[in-house]
């Protein structure tokens, strides 16, 4: 459906299944878009930008690269002050998104929680679980 949806509007795509990694990720003419997903399993945004890193899959692959994200990666690997790492994950954010796009978002997952009414505790927005006392009342 997608295919055709493309081709109805111009696009000529051709769609490539491959069966492995080894076949996904190597350089070369006919490489184009691919399926990726990057969780974040502790309440930092360093937990997923790694990827775009030197190290990472996506930088390692030469799908992406760009030296400033890097260097802002490593400064909030260490920095502890809340308000230079806002700035600084707003900057990366700004690259990454909008001056030299290395990702799309097509989705986010919706994470529902329940509790009952008597329980005074504020659900993250994301799959964390944040039993840190700032959410309890």
């Amino acid at each position: 459906m997608l295919l055709e949806g493309w081709r109805s509007v111009g696009l000529n795509v051709v769609l490539a299944m491959k069966e492995n990694w080894s076949q996904v990720l190597p350089k070369g003419p006919h490489r184009g878009v691919i399926d990726n997903s990057n969780s974040a399993w502790f309440a930092d945004p360093v937990a997923a930008m790694a990827a775009y890193a030197p190290g990472g899959q996506t930088w390692e692959a030469g799908q992406w690269q760009n030296q400033e994200a890097a260097g802002i990666l490593a400064f909030m690997q260490s920095e502890l002050d809340q308000t230079k790492r806002k700035a600084a994950f707003r900057r990366w954010l700004a690259i990454t998104e909008r001056e030299d796009p290395c990702y799309t978002v097509l989705h986010q997952n919706a994470t529902f929680t329940g509790l009952r009414r008597d329980i005074n505790w504020k659900a993250a927005a994301s799959f964390a679980i944040d039993f840190r006392a700032r959410n309890w009342g």
